[in-house]
C-alpha cells in the first residue's frame, strides 16, 4: 500500500468511526497544524443525534465551535460534566 493510499483508507476509517460515535470532543488548546480536527467536526456537525462538546479555553468561537451543545473551559469541567451523565453510580 502506498503512502497516499494508507493515508485515504485511515481518512474513511476515521469518518467510519466518526459516524457511529454517540459524541465528538473538539479540543482547541493548540493551534491545529494540518485542520483535520475541523473536518471531523464538520463532518459529526452533520448529524442531529450526536453530543457535540467543545473544550476551549478561548471566549472567541468560530461560527461552527457555536455549534457545540455544551462548551467548557478545561477538561476538568468536561469530565464532570461526563462522569455525570454517563457514569452510573451504585
Amino acid at each position: 500500500m502506498t503512502s497516499e493510499e494508507w493515508r485515504k483508507a485511515l481518512a474513511i476509517k476515521d469518518l467510519a468511526d466518526l459516524a457511529e460515535a454517540d459524541c465528538i470532543i473538539l479540543e482547541e488548546f493548540k493551534p491545529s497544524t494540518h485542520g483535520g480536527r475541523y473536518v471531523e467536526w464538520g463532518f459529526a456537525l452533520a448529524y442531529d443525534d450526536k453530543l457535540k462538546l467543545l473544550v476551549q479555553p478561548m471566549t472567541t468561537k468560530g461560527v461552527f465551535q457555536m455549534l457545540a451543545d455544551v462548551t467548557f473551559k478545561d477538561w476538568d469541567e468536561a469530565r464532570t460534566y461526563l462522569s455525570n451523565r454517563f457514569i452510573t453510580k451504585p
